[in-house]
């Protein structure tokens, strides 16, 4: 097994660097390209590309904007800056996919966007449905009343304090959820954690993955999630695109229905012929991570084996597992 480190220049207006990860198989049935979500990184999911890899599937993730030793080592880890970061993040994803591309013109790409990163390939997926063969979307949500006091309320994240100041307040607020789901005691890896979110005043050594964002962040997030959420979101999407919903049945950002609901209307309303919405029992947000991941990872292997070969426009798959 083997990496690969690639650097590009980001669509950015800073201009700094595009950092992505290659696990790249000989001969690859198939590219999997994964977006990662907030306040983590690409090597995180250095043994799921592994294990794509050893099953002949080339794996890619890339660190996004305020991500990513990059952004640790110049202090804006959870820091967008003051620019249209929704397109940003679009269309430096656009730029790994079309550097992949180049090397493999006839390998089908498929997307796996993980929580923020599930937004961030819906907005992707609204302008560029046509350059990849099919989209797994994990620990995504629906449009809520939370995200509409978010937009009320997020102004204040900015002009009340630093937009570089990192928001501890929202940060447990939305994650302290994590360690009450199950009746366990919290494990060392959540001591940890929490450590970062009542740091002591001296600097804190953020890790790459499970950092507080700033408020500029949230600001950011509450708009991504608004605009790939928003009725409507799914209009400009080939309703011919193979879509896959994965959350788990503990997945905090599904709410007291356990379901996409708004996911599931829009998307029919849409017309969209093959669109699977699949809940894992006894599972939290995290699905590629902590336990059992191979049962997942052997999911996502059966279904793009299904769609390496596009389908047939009047073929139509609309399901609910469990």
């Amino acid at each position: 097994m083997y990496q690969e480190h690639h650097n590009l220049k980001s669509s950015h207006p800073d201009k700094h660097p595009l950092d992505y990860y290659s696990w790249t198989a000989d001969h690859p049935e198939a590219i999997i390209h994964y977006v990662h979500g907030m306040s983590e990184s690409a090597l995180r999911y250095q043994p799921m590309g592994e294990w794509f890899q050893s099953q002949g599937i080339t794996f890619i993730a890339h660190d996004q904007v305020g991500h990513g030793p990059y952004a640790k080592a110049h202090d804006s880890l959870g820091y967008f800056g003051p620019y249209n970061m929704k397109l940003i993040l679009v269309e430096d994803l656009y730029r790994v996919i079309c550097d992949v591309k180049a090397v493999n013109p006839n390998v089908p790409y498929f997307l796996i966007g993980h929580s923020m990163g599930s937004f961030i390939s819906r907005l992707f997926l609204q302008k560029y449905s046509h350059m990849v063969s099919g989209a797994i979307l994990s620990g995504s949500a629906d449009h809520s009343c939370v995200i509409e006091l978010g937009k009320l309320l997020s102004p204040l994240l900015t002009k009340l304090s630093r937009p570089q100041a990192t928001n501890f307040f929202l940060h447990r607020f939305l994650f302290g959820g994590l360690f009450t789901q199950f009746k366990r005691r919290p494990s060392e890896r959540d001591l940890r954690i929490l450590k970062y979110w009542y740091p002591q005043p001296e600097k804190v050594d953020y890790p790459l993955d499970g950092f507080p964002f700033t408020n500029d962040g949230f600001w950011h997030l509450i708009r991504l999630v608004d605009s790939a959420t928003k009725k409507g979101w799914a209009k400009t999407i080939d309703p011919h695109l193979p879509l896959y919903f994965m959350n788990g049945a503990n997945d905090f950002l599904l709410g007291p229905n356990k379901k996409l609901s708004g996911a599931y209307q829009e998307l029919k309303q849409a017309h969209f012929q093959d669109v699977i919405f699949q809940i894992y029992e006894k599972r939290g947000h995290e699905l590629f991570l902590y336990d059992n991941e191979e049962v997942v990872y052997r999911d996502i292997l059966t279904w793009i084996s299904q769609h390496r070969l596009p389908k047939q426009a009047n073929s139509s798959n609309y399901s609910l597992r469990k």
